[in-house]
């Protein structure tokens, strides 16, 4: 019995053992593969703070493994890779990142200025800007067109080249301009010739955008006038002598300033700037609207610059014109373009930003001092065509402005609306305005989340909040490219990064001390700001408690709402659209406008109808 009492314990023994190595075994498992998923979540991070990089070495990864995320996201953020994600998430802010990424579209010289400022730990918020203090060179872009090797001379042996055949170029181009006393006969050996030298230059490893700068436009503006208006008759030759003296000159300043130009360079802050008292500009500031800009929006003789007016809306203030009726001001003024009721719904915001770009003409060329407009399509406007056409931004008597041209947020209170008059004013109104820092942050969310993923908007609220300190009065310049680091971490360092193949319709992410809240999280901060006053519990107005959603059926979800005369609780699509009537009437609709005695802001209005018409019957996605 001894033996056996012996041989069991030690079998118990053994099983122990056993037990404690299998346990031991797990728990190394278990740290490993935590250690796995945390170097899946650090390379995630790196390729979402360095757009276009391969990602981080082995190494490179282990070296942040054992920091806490914290420091792991200002590591990444700490590096020049972090410059390219700058850039590249200002192409997609300005719409221009599905473009050839070899040419400069839209808003070109905004997106490299601002990711210049923010490597530069500068004034991020250049991006709101219409026009630039320094110019944003290439590196050196092509070789010698002669042939030969461009490995055998230095870079700056080639830029003097590419200099020397400029001035050449210049030289006999002007004097072959001279020698023509035809205008017409001169306009079309301009305009056939006229980029040659600007090819020269160009190869010396200035962008194409530079040379935009170089002229005003007017020898092209009234070039394109010449045969189809007395008006402009014998202005043309002057201005495009001036302009061919002006290349010249151009030639020769820039060679002054070989020795400054970058090398070929492979990061944003390698780039140097130049001021613009040192560059060959006919302008007073270096433009950063893209000559590609006005080809890309036109202003024809029909759309009124209403393009133009749209891409400043969607990109700027998130707005993409959702049809809305609106309520109409006392005084309509019947004499104007789109002015009937039904138009206004997108007409009284796209009208208004419309008129910032009036006095512009082809190629954004101003021409106010010569009371000619030449549109897109061709058509030319003098006298009462063109007093006609300006009388459509004309501001009514007794309003205390001439022009009703800005940004509109309110139809018939005027005091919350920022009016202005010329296009310097438009980009005032976008750097101040908290519209274009909450649109900012709403990208920047989709940006490094996904573009179909919703969000809480007390979340995106917070963060914005970074961006309206920063455009305070008081705040420093650099507050604006701290914020944007701020913002791009608590977006890497969220639960929706976080989390693997995240539900499209859930938000992961909420304000810090937000309250719980039951309601749909895309609209939930709206709802609660705007109607949860007059829509709450067992008597809320027109039977609607839209603190309240739940199972309303055994398919649906929706708002406890009651139909008054029967008692019964409306299904999801009748409710939708009776809310949907509250915050957009149209013919037949019974209910009134919402909310009742109190704005609303625009926007908000948009997103929560458009969340009534996408889930109206749907899934809530």
């Amino acid at each position: 019995m001894r033996y056996l009492a012996t041989l069991v314990l030690l079998l118990l023994w053994v099983s122990m053992l056993i037990s404690c190595s299998d346990s031991s075994l797990s728990s190394n498992q278990m740290t490993t593969e935590g250690s796995w998923e945390r170097r899946a979540w650090i390379d995630k991070a790196a390729r979402a703070l360095h757009a276009g990089s391969p990602g981080l070495s082995l190494e490179e990864i282990k070296a942040l493994d054992s920091l806490p995320k914290d420091d792991i996201v200002d590591r990444l953020m700490d590096d020049v890779r972090f410059d390219a994600t700058v850039l590249d998430f200002n192409r997609f802010f300005l719409g221009i990142k599905s473009k050839d990424e070899g040419s400069f579209s839209a808003y070109s010289q905004s997106a490299l200025a601002s990711a210049f400022e923010q490597a530069d730990q500068g004034d991020y918020f250049s991006i709101f800007d219409g026009s630039l203090s320094y110019l944003l060179t290439t590196g050196l872009t092509s070789p010698n067109r002669d042939g030969g090797r461009p490995d055998l001379v230095t870079p700056e042996e080639l830029r003097a080249h590419w200099i020397q055949l400029a001035k050449e170029e210049a030289t006999a181009w002007l004097s072959t301009l001279q020698s023509i006393p035809d205008e017409e006969e001169l306009c079309a050996y301009y305009n056939n010739n006229s980029n040659e030298v600007t090819f020269l230059l160009q190869r010396i490893g200035l962008s194409f955008e530079f040379f935009f700068q170089l002229q005003d436009q007017k020898a092209s503006f009234f070039c394109s006038l010449v045969g189809n208006n007395s008006k402009v008759k014998g202005q043309a030759k002057s201005f495009v002598l001036d302009e061919a003296r002006g290349l010249l000159q151009a030639a020769l300043k820039i060679e002054a300033l070989i020795p400054r130009l970058i090398k070929p360079t492979l990061g944003l802050r390698d780039l140097i700037k130049i001021p613009v008292a040192d560059l060959p500009l006919s302008k007073d500031s270096i433009d950063s609207m893209s000559y590609l800009m006005w080809l890309e929006l036109p202003n024809s003789s029909t759309n009124f610059n209403r393009k133009r007016a749209a891409y400043f809306l969607k990109t700027f203030f998130c707005d993409d014109l959702t049809p809305l009726n609106v309520v109409l001001p006392a005084v309509h003024a019947e004499d104007k373009h789109a002015s009937a009721p039904a138009c206004q719904s997108c007409h009284y915001k796209l009208d208004p930003m419309a008129g910032f770009f009036r006095n512009l003409s082809v190629l954004g060329y101003d021409v106010s001092a010569y009371e000619i407009l030449l549109h897109d399509d061709g058509v030319v406007r003098t006298g009462e065509a063109l007093q006609a056409y300006q009388k459509t931004w004309q501001a009514p008597e007794g309003s205390g402005r001439r022009w009703d041209v800005g940004f509109i947020r309110s139809s018939t209170q005027s005091r919350l609306n920022d009016y202005g008059s010329e296009l310097s004013d438009l980009f005032q109104i976008i750097r101040a305005a908290p519209e274009s820092k909450r649109c900012l942050t709403k990208r920047m969310a989709s940006y490094v989340l996904g573009t179909e993923q919703v969000y809480d908007g007390r979340w995106l609220d917070s963060m914005t909040q970074e961006f309206l300190n920063a455009g305070r009065p008081d705040a420093a310049r650099e507050d604006s490219s701290r914020a944007f680091k701020k913002v791009m971490k608590t977006l890497v360092l969220s639960q929706t990064f976080a989390t693997q193949d995240p539900v499209q319709g859930q938000c992961y992410d909420h304000a810090p001390d937000a309250p719980a809240s039951s309601l749909p999280c895309e609209v939930a901060a709206i709802i609660e700001k705007n109607c949860v006053s007059c829509h709450t519990g067992a008597g809320a107005a027109k039977g609607l408690d839209l603190t309240n959603w739940k199972p309303i059926s055994a398919q649906e979800e929706g708002f406890v709402h009651i139909d008054v005369a029967t008692g019964r609780q409306l299904s999801r699509v009748e409710s939708f659209a009776r809310i949907s009537c509250s915050l957009s009437p149209q013919a037949g609709c019974r209910e009134a406008r919402m909310p009742l005695n109190k704005d609303m802001d625009n926007l908000e209005r948009a997103s929560l109808y458009n969340w009534l018409q996408k889930t109206s019957a749907g899934d809530l996605r």
